[in-house]
């Protein structure tokens, strides 16, 4: 038999009765069983969001620093790329033609 993990730890706040009033409601309108644990899941939710999209902004710095360096330090063009980008160009010469004649 599993053992569910049972919450022990509590986090009180004081808000104004308006504020208490509109949180009774969005509960009651969530379908939330108490406001306690409406309160909860609205808090886990947006602390994920701030979490998650903290890593993506550290991620997307770090990817923007290696991209700089790379344009910094463009990469030497050997035989392989040179034919690929060779390759590429006449097919999309080909494209160009062809939409070209079809107009």
């Amino acid at each position: 038999m599993k053992t569910q993990n049972m919450a022990t730890e509590r986090i009180t706040a004081r808000v104004t009765i308006e504020n208490r009033e509109l949180l009774e409601r969005a509960a009651l309108l969530s379908g939330a069983t108490s406001l306690n644990s409406f309160l909860t899941n609205v808090a886990i939710s947006e602390a994920q969001r701030v979490v998650n999209y903290t890593n993506v902004l550290q991620l997307s710095e770090a990817n923007a620093s290696a991209l700089f360096e790379a344009l910094d330090k463009p990469a030497n063009v050997n035989d392989k790329l040179l034919q690929a980008a060779m390759k590429y160009k006449a097919r999309k010469n080909n494209e160009n033609r062809e939409n070209y004649h079809r107009t």
